[in-house]
């Protein structure tokens, strides 16, 4: 009675959670992933940021509204979602720059090997039947072997499968080097002779 009185509290949840989780864990990283997981509070107003890709619900680095039950107790719980306060609204932003640099690196490179593939022709001698018929087909396993004899490699898979080179001429072949870089290559096929 002749005390003072202490004006903040012991909130028993977070200490005992964490307790929980240390007994639980079975090893250092465990302990982290766990301890990682864990949420001390946050406001109504923010919003759950997507850390893994959930299908139907969002990808890695949305902020969405969801219901707070379904944010908490599922999304946040499980590892799918962190709250949007302003560090990890921060944080998102550096990953998702990251991200974009690392694109537009893979886009510059397609574009140089672009240049590269279509400054060169690659030239094919086949034997052909009556009416310069030819034998055959010219295969992306051809090509992309051709194209490594003059250094530039390419996964096979790359060009376009629907190519039908069957009959002598100039033929262009696609070859999709990033969704948005696609090269024309020109194959040529002449007469055995």
């Amino acid at each position: 009675p002749d005390g003072v009185v202490r004006e903040d509290h012991f909130i028993i949840t977070v200490a005992s959670e964490i307790m929980a989780i240390l007994c639980l864990s079975t090893s250092l990283m465990d302990l982290k992933e766990r301890l990682g997981k864990i949420l001390i509070g946050y406001t109504n107003e923010e919003k759950p940021i997507f850390v893994k890709d959930l299908k139907g619900q969002g990808k890695k680095g949305d902020i969405k509204n969801v219901k707070d039950g379904y944010g908490m107790n599922f999304l946040i719980k499980n590892g799918y979602a962190v709250i949007a306060n302003e560090g990890n609204v921060k944080h998102q932003e550096t990953l998702n720059l990251k991200k974009q640099l690392e694109e537009n690196e893979k886009i510059n490179e397609a574009k140089k090997l672009k240049n590269l593939i279509e400054k060169q022709t690659l030239k094919f001698y086949v034997k052909t039947g009556t009416a310069d018929k030819v034998f055959g087909t010219i295969s992306s396993k051809q090509i992309a072997a051709e194209l490594k004899n003059k250094n530039i490699n390419i996964d096979k898979k790359l060009i376009d499968k629907d190519m039908n080179i069957n009959c002598l001429g100039t033929h262009i072949v696609k070859i999709n080097l990033h969704k948005s870089v696609v090269a024309e290559l020109r194959v040529e096929l002449k007469k055995e002779s």
